[in-house]
């Protein structure tokens, strides 16, 4: 007898049960294992990257450190990096409603999305869907950044970011999924709130 071989039993307290439901979260968990592996490996200069959790049943969407590095400057505009965030967080939040998922946004450019009642039919869409938005954009970066830096200085831009916390910012319009929609909301605020000036 080797090393390899044993005559003892080995525990079967631990192992998973062999059912349609787990057979479809073993799925899941290995298209996430080599989603992840593909932006290790093929697409590591993207702007984003897909990683997969200790429970491999959760998907986090963060920045690729090795776009910052390379593109420094962009990333020290601060307002422009703020515009990124928000386009990038409605983005994300499109794509996820539209394939019914749940998902957070609790650290700048961090999104988790939560894959435990999803099936691997949803996960396989919904990464194949962001790879193709990531790869896309991740290559007009640059150029929107150009853009950017030939408008004119907006004051209500510089306003916003002086007076606005903008994690708790930028979250509020990803719950959201929508800036019009919150506008429209902060548009019946001050129509509610005109009636306390009334009373005065």
């Amino acid at each position: 007898m080797n090393e390899y071989e044993t005559n003892e039993l080995l525990p079967l307290e631990n192992l998973i049960t062999f059912n349609a439901e787990n057979f479809e979260k073993f799925k899941i968990s290995n298209a996430l294992s080599l989603e992840h592996l593909k932006y290790n490996e093929i697409y590591n200069n993207s702007f984003l990257k897909v990683e997969n959790t200790l429970n491999n049943l959760e998907c986090v969407i963060s920045l690729n450190s090795n776009f910052l590095t390379k593109n420094l400057e962009i990333f020290a505009d601060k307002e422009f990096e703020f515009l990124l965030e928000i386009y990038v967080a409605l983005s994300i939040k499109r794509l996820v409603s539209k394939h019914s998922l749940n998902s957070s946004f609790n650290h700048p450019c961090i999104f988790r999305i939560e894959l435990f009642n999803s099936s691997y039919v949803q996960v396989y869409k919904l990464l194949e869907e962001f790879r193709n938005f990531n790869l896309k954009f991740s290559e007009q970066i640059s150029k929107l950044y150009d853009e950017f830096k030939r408008q004119p200085k907006s004051p209500e831009l510089e306003r916003l970011l002086q007076n606005t916390l903008l994690d708790d910012f930028t979250r509020t319009i990803y719950n959201y999924g929508s800036i019009t929609l919150f506008i429209e909301d902060l548009q019946k605020l001050v129509e509610l709130i005109s009636l306390f000036n009334k009373s005065t």
